[in-house]
């Protein structure tokens, strides 16, 4: 028999019975982490999470809340009833309420919430005085503040200043039904290839047009944002702005999920601009939405991604300008990036201000809100987060921003592997596919390498599909370039792992006047790389060039967030090994490991894809040798019939 929900204390019981088994994490997060087959799934508990706070903290239940939980509550039949839920105790303080009139609102406490017209928010305030709430973007028209739209981000950070405000029931029944999540289409409900908390991120950026999905390096965000955008009616025109290094990963990336062909626009408006009349899907890196902004702006766009945005943090830059200017022209924009602050969390304001220049109108207000702001003497500066900052921004946030950190959704710690393209051009290409064809290429200054065997071809191989640099040729690596693009947004301190010493020392040169960087190879003394891991381990250093083979078997880097490999050998043992360097006793987070792969023309693959491929088979058996299957093998009872 079906449970019916009838009046307001039933429903609080049922919300309490299941809230109670929401883990103390869930409950602060508003959200369903664990998949343990209590509480609230992960459509609502976002919303069943919100009402029962907004109740323990001692706020009435209003109609609009009771009418939706009479729906949702329902179908958790078997939890209700294996818990008696008709005999749950409410906690102390809570509220069920009744309706009130919301034409003849009578102002208590500090003031009053409302939905004025042409849907602006307003506050009446009953205190004096209250210009503070300038701070969060109000105006004042006589006799009341107004803002432009309104938020379940915006009515938090009010009621945060004003603890007693009273808010009408139009406004409470207008925020639950915002809050309420709209159900998935049947093409991603289904999806068997999409984890649920990737389904959760699209759903999110259905019901949220201007927003952020923050999830953590390898979660899927490109993912979500592809499926949000590709079962979207009106998102017939999708501008998608990345890193250099991303562009051709997108591409490959649109194909695969949604089955739909992408286009690269790069370089000279000229070269791109004879496609514009029939794109569904575009991709631009960020310099290219720059330089050519205002052609951009004369096309009609529904949808604009901004990968990786913490890449417009800066907001006197002219990159952030530049995106600003474009997501004011297009009705939906989604930000995307797996760490969105390097340091304090003033690092939000240029992307929140992108999204809703009106509510983050000010920089130094956010400062000063979510960060210490001390005057050193030449001027205003942040020193360090607010204690309570993270909390405040969860909540003040909550419309508009949605994270998942791995621990969150994965059982870390573990590897989080990605591989991305980097298409070789022009010489380098081209010295490429002269050694591959004749086991030689030709130099600038006209001397030609020879490689007199096949062992010596890979060896060349890999050097040019690194950088031509290596065997003297032209400064031209696409990987190296990729490696300073992806330093610019991935998360520090960074393992980059090289094959071949001219590259340690050649890179090393070109990153030491922007970060703390150190070599690692067996030019370095025993002494000296005891120092360098010290050092790394220590947070005093913020990129480590090493090779995988230097102290493979005592180098513990557990400081590691990211480890990119710009270049392997055939060497399993040195690979598997390094690996292990950022997964150890001591290792907190999922390290984010890149693998770059050049490709040739089109997409062809290169002698990076036979290591690969070569090193993914041997990573395999190792993990055999660490696990239980040892056993097995050692007594001969192997399953691929070796002995």
């Amino acid at each position: 028999m079906k449970i019916e929900i009838s009046t307001k204390e039933e429903a609080a019981k049922a919300l309490f019975t299941l809230y109670r088994y929401q883990t103390p994490q869930e409950q602060y997060a508003q959200t369903t982490v664990e998949d343990n087959g209590v509480g609230f799934n992960a459509t609502d508990a976002g919303f069943a999470s919100s009402v029962a706070k907004w109740m323990v903290d001692g706020k009435p239940l209003t109609d609009g809340q009771f009418k939706v939980l009479q729906r949702i509550l329902p179908k958790y039949k078997r939890q209700l009833e294996e818990n008696d839920w008709t005999s749950t105790a409410l906690p102390a303080g809570v509220v069920l309420g009744h309706s009130t009139r919301p034409d003849k609102p009578v102002i208590q406490g500090k003031g009053r919430l409302q939905i004025g017209k042409d849907g602006r928010l307003e506050f009446y305030p009953n205190v004096y005085p209250s210009v503070q709430i300038k701070s969060l973007g109000f105006a004042w028209d006589k006799p009341v503040w107004v803002f432009k739209h309104y938020s379940v981000g915006l009515v938090n950070q009010v009621v945060r200043m004003f603890e007693q405000v009273e808010i009408t029931p139009e406004l409470q029944d207008t925020l639950v039904q915002m809050a309420t999540k709209q159900d998935l289409p049947d093409s991603i409900k289904n999806h068997d290839k999409l984890f649920p908390f990737q389904k959760e991120g699209i759903q999110f950026l259905l019901g949220s047009h201007r927003s952020m999905l923050a999830l953590a390096p390898g979660l899927g965000k490109t993912a979500c944002a592809i499926h949000a955008a590709g079962c979207m009616k009106e998102a017939k025109h999708v501008l998608i702005i990345s890193p250099l290094s991303l562009i051709y990963n997108w591409q490959k990336e649109i194909t695969m999920w949604v089955h739909q062909p992408a286009d690269i626009w790069h370089g000279p408006p000229s070269s791109w601009l004879v496609h514009s009349k029939d794109y569904r899907w575009v991709v631009v890196n960020y310099d290219t939405a720059v330089s050519h902004k205002d052609t951009l702006l004369k096309l009609k766009w529904d949808v604009l991604i901004v990968d990786e945005s913490v890449l417009v943090k800066n907001r006197k830059a002219q990159r952030s300008k530049a995106i600003k200017e474009l997501a004011g022209a297009i009705p939906i924009v989604w930000e995307l990036s797996g760490a969105p602050t390097t340091r304090f969390y003033d690092d939000l304001w240029s992307q929140l201000n992108i999204l809703d220049k009106d509510r983050f109108r000010s920089y130094w207000r956010f400062a000063q809100t979510y960060t210490v702001v001390v005057d050193n003497g030449w001027g205003l500066g942040i020193v360090a987060n607010r204690s309570e900052a993270a909390k405040q921004l969860q909540d003040d946030l909550s419309d508009i921003y949605f994270c998942r950190t791995q621990d969150e959704v994965l059982d870390l710690p573990d590897w989080i592997i990605e591989n991305i393209p980097v298409p070789l051009e022009g010489r380098q290409l081209e010295m490429y596919n002269e050694m591959e064809q004749e086991f030689l290429t030709s130099l600038p200054d006209g001397d030609v390498v020879l490689a007199p065997n096949v062992l010596s071809q890979i060896v060349r191989l890999l050097q040019i599909a690194s950088n031509p640099l290596l065997i003297e040729g032209d400064d031209l690596g696409a990987k190296w370039i990729a490696v300073e693009d992806l330093l610019q947004f991935e998360r520090l301190p960074v393992i980059i792992w090289t094959n071949f010493v001219k590259t340690a020392n050649e890179l090393y040169h070109k990153l030491e006047k922007k970060f703390r960087v150190a070599c690692l190879t067996g030019e370095s003394g025993a002494e000296l790389r005891q120092q360098i891991v010290t050092d790394f381990q220590g947070g005093n250093l913020d990129i480590l060039i090493a090779h995988p083979g230097v102290g493979k078997f005592g180098l513990t880097l557990t400081a590691a967030r990211t480890a990119i490999y710009l270049e392997r050998s055939f060497n399993g043992d040195d690979y598997y090994q390094s690996l292990h360097r950022i997964r150890r006793i001591g290792t907190k987070h999922s390290p984010h490991v890149i693998h770059l792969l050049a490709e040739g023309e089109n997409g062809a693959p290169t002698i990076d894809h036979v290591v690969d491929k070569i090193l993914m088979y041997r990573k395999e058996q190792n993990f055999k040798l660490t696990t239980s299957d040892i056993t097995n093998i050692l007594k001969g009872d192997s399953n691929d019939g070796s002995q």
